[in-house]
């Protein structure tokens, strides 16, 4: 059936609805004129069945009511229609435009049948009976129709509010959604509100142990760091001047630097929202420029840097700094060929061959989810591509 395609739930109740109050309508009149015709039937039997039990009373001297009735017996000539009927019983015979109502009996002295026949017109004495009765019943079944109507469309009402309740909360299942409450008193619907309930704490509980994880880490390393970067300087003082120790010492002091600029911007990432003091006008194509400059000598080869025009975007300086990174790294560890890396007015384009034969047991997968976390915190578009074995990142900052 065609309605069983429609996807929309909605739609699709109403359809069946509407059918359905369609098919009891029918079934009601149908009712009605089978009720009606059945009632005729046996008014018309019961009133040829009185005539013919007084007239076997009488001893077949009564005849029944000339006005309204024929009788036939075995001496007279039996109209040709009416001939063939034999058997006792009660008769309907279309004869032209008229229905002939009759009965046939046996006279229980000659043996011999006779014919008890309505009239021309004598059996529609329920005419105005069956009219009346057609218009309450007409009535009555406009007033059944509206009921079912009403009904239906009252039962459609709660149905379609309930899923529009629980639709309403399901948008509200993100974290940066309202909170919302059990509404309905309905048991079913009311369930299934509870376990959405459940399931946006569950949600605001993982956020909220996220944050503190990264808050409560980040927080723990910086005390280590601020070893660590002192120890940098102590061993750049102390260690004599040459080549060797000077790369170590510069080493040491550019990780840690690293891991302070990855501390702070953890601590920003599990803020609910930024203070003014943490934003600044940032050159995105300096601090790019940066990150590439920073990166092993084999890797920043294999990077093809296309300046077209700059971009300035007001956020943490240690955001860009992680997106870059995290970007850059992905590209490596997926390929060894050239990074491609486009800025201009819409964003920042990186692009890279794929290559399944390249990859790292070091990569867990998680440097895109970081960006991507970055991105939606600020605001920023992260659009990924895969066409013509290449993969695409487009970063927008509008």
């Amino acid at each position: 059936m065609r309605f069983l395609r429609i996807k929309n739930l909605r739609q699709r109740i109403t359809v069946i609805t509407a059918i359905t109050a369609l098919i009891f309508s029918f079934l009601f009149w149908l009712l009605i004129y089978v009720a009606e015709d059945t009632m005729e039937l046996i008014s018309l039997h019961n009133w040829l069945e009185s005539e013919s039990k007084s007239y076997q009373l009488s001893d077949y001297r009564r005849v029944p009511n000339p006005l309204e009735f024929d009788l036939f017996t075995a001496d007279d000539r039996l109209p040709q229609w009416l001939s063939q009927y034999r058997k006792p019983g009660f008769y309907e015979h279309q004869l032209g435009p008229e229905d002939k109502h009759f009965l046939v009996s046996i006279n229980s002295n000659s043996k011999q049948p006779y014919y008890i026949v309505f009239k021309d017109d004598a059996d529609d004495y329920l005419d105005a009976y069956e009219e009346r009765l057609q218009w309450v019943s007409g009535l009555l079944g406009v007033f059944a129709m509206l009921l079912i109507l009403g009904y239906s469309l009252w039962v459609l009402h709660i149905f379609r509010a309930s899923l529009r309740g629980i639709e309403n909360k399901i948008d509200c299942l993100p974290p940066d959604k309202p909170a919302f409450k059990v509404e309905s008193n309905l048991d079913d619907i009311r369930q299934l509100e509870e376990q959405l309930v459940a399931a946006k704490n569950t949600i605001l509980l993982s956020i909220q142990r996220e944050r503190e994880f990264n808050q409560f880490a980040a927080h723990e390393i910086r005390s280590p760091l601020t070893v660590i970067q002192g120890s940098a300087e102590l061993l750049t003082e102390l260690l004599p001047t040459d080549s060797k120790n000077r790369q170590i010492s510069q080493r040491i002091t550019g990780a840690s630097q690293e891991l302070k600029q990855l501390v702070n911007a953890l601590l920003l990432l599990g803020q609910t929202e930024l203070d003014e003091h943490h934003i600044q006008r940032i050159d995105i194509t300096e601090v790019l420029t940066a990150v590439i400059a920073k990166l092993p000598e084999p890797y920043a080869k294999r990077v093809e840097l296309h300046k077209v025009s700059p971009i300035y975007v007001e956020a943490p300086e240690s955001f860009l700094i992680m997106i870059f990174k995290n970007l850059i790294q992905n590209a490596m560890t997926h390929t060894d060929r050239s990074l491609l890396i486009r800025v201009d007015e819409e964003g920042i384009l990186f692009s890279n061959p794929l290559q399944s034969s390249v990859h790292s047991a070091e990569s867990f997968g998680y440097g895109l989810i970081i960006v991507e976390r970055i991105c939606h915190k600020m605001g920023w578009t992260f659009t990924k591509t895969q066409a013509n074995n290449r993969f695409s990142l487009q970063l927008g900052f509008s």
